[in-house]
């Protein structure tokens, strides 16, 4: 077991050396494997958005465009040294608090078919209504139309039902690569407004080298279009093109509920729509301890009503060890590390420094009732990320025993937090650790 987590560890600390671009983990995409009886495939940087696609912990600061919380799991350490969680968690408010900035969308459906089912209607229909009311007079929405090679522009409610109608009867286009090019080259020829590509598509567009090849070379031809994709049904090869996306900055996101199609495709439109928080960056940097480098998580941007949870374990020395006493009182405790969080917003930079400080204890209870409990699960969650994503290479290490073992002790510490805190996310958690178990034991 102790080979086990040692390699986990290994493998965290790795990713954590990165910058991190904010997506979600496809914690939806890790499901569908498991359901269809797969080992979740390793995805770059997966394990440090994971808590992101959890409910974010905390409410919205009233008065800021962007909500920033820093704690720390315990606030008493053992004497003579232990380990603490940081938790750092961003949000950026509703678009009330952003600037809004004129954009062409297009939204390319690879099934156009989808639309002609009453649930697959419903999803435009929603969507793009509410786009429709949010939206600036000058950004204006369309559908690629493939069976005409046209973008159909949407301008109203009732014109939108008539561009569905024409949508779900025309033909699905069999050629993906060259709508592609040829939606590139329409937007390409007004390059008033940036322009933004949503593709939509149920059956993994990037299946075919070619398309994918297409997609990701496109925003370096066309330096005013940027693109996202939105799969559904079947996922994609998240770490192949995961690492491709990160590259370019391009969005990949998987969805398997309609609502959660509907919610993506409005918060994608938000997010371009609005201007966005740039270079957001957290560092943090332990001025009494020589033997930590100090940490620096480059972020990249945050949309509007996007978030990112970062949880960084870190040690706390001894406090024997302590060289600069001054820096230590019973009262206050000991500052082993300042956390601080900047980012750019519309030209202005914004920074703020938050120290972190702990008492020193030998009270295994006092220390037990400092926790906070958001972090303490978190830090749960978060262990499930390291099984899920590192467990296919396990086994090719032949430790399925140990693998087990992990995996079960990660199920009992979920259930005990459920049993007092019943949430819908950590019961699929739960439910999926368990599908897992079963991959595991018939390999």
């Amino acid at each position: 077991m102790k080979k086990f987590v040692s390699i986990l560890m290994v493998f965290s600390i790795a990713f954590s050396a990165f910058a991190i671009q904010i997506k979600n983990s496809n914690r939806s995409a890790i499901n569908y494997s498991l359901k269809n009886g797969n080992l979740p495939v390793e995805v770059k940087n997966g394990s440090d958005c994971y808590l992101d696609d959890f409910a974010f912990p905390y409410k919205n600061r009233k008065d800021e465009a962007v909500s920033v919380f820093v704690q720390q799991e315990k606030a008493f350490v053992y004497q003579n040294g232990d380990e603490n969680n940081i938790q750092v968690a961003i949000k950026a408010n509703s678009s009330n608090f952003f600037p809004t900035c004129d954009v062409n969308y297009v939204i390319f459906v690879s099934n156009p078919g989808f639309i002609g089912t009453e649930k697959g209607r419903a999803v435009f229909t929603q969507a793009v209504g509410e786009i429709l009311s949010s939206k600036t007079e000058s950004s204006v929405v369309y559908f690629y139309i493939a069976e005409t090679e046209k973008l159909a522009a949407v301008t109203s409610v009732e014109n939108l039902e008539e561009v569905l109608d024409e949508l779900a009867l025309s033909e699905k286009s069999t050629d993906l690569a060259a709508s592609l090019e040829t939606i590139a080259k329409i937007s390409s020829d007004d390059a008033k407004l940036p322009w933004k590509v949503l593709c939509v598509s149920e059956q993994d567009m990037f299946k075919n080298e070619i398309v994918e090849d297409c997609f990701f070379q496109l925003p370096f031809t066309h330096g005013n279009i940027d693109f996202a994709y939105l799969g559904y049904g079947v996922p994609s090869d998240w770490k192949k093109i995961g690492d491709k996306a990160e590259k370019l900055e391009v969005s990949i996101y998987y969805e398997n509920t309609y609502q959660a199609l509907t919610s993506r495709i409005v918060s994608d439109f938000e997010k371009v729509s609005h201007v966005q928080v740039e270079n957001l960056e957290v560092r943090i940097v332990y001025p009494f301890d020589v033997h930590h480098m100090p940490k620096v998580f480059r972020l990249g941007k945050l949309g509007v009503n996007e978030s990112h949870v970062l949880l960084e374990q870190v040690s706390i020395p001894a406090l024997i060890s302590l060289k600069t006493p001054e820096n230590f009182s019973a009262e206050e405790g000991f500052c082993y590390a300042n956390c601080s969080v900047k980012y750019e917003l519309n030209g202005n930079i914004f920074y703020k420094t938050y120290p972190l400080s702990v008492k020193y204890s030998e009270n295994p209870e006092e220390i037990e009732n400092s926790k906070n409990e958001i972090i303490s699960r978190n830090a749960a969650i978060k262990n499930s990320a390291n099984i899920f994503f590192f467990v296919e290479k396990l086994m090719g290490f032949d430790m399925g025993n140990q693998a087990l073992a992990e995996i079960n002790k990660q199920i009992a510490t979920l259930e005990k937090i459920y049993e007092t805190c019943p949430d819908r996310q950590l019961e699929v958690e739960i439910e999926n650790l368990k599908m897992l178990k079963e991959l595991v034991l018939k390999k």
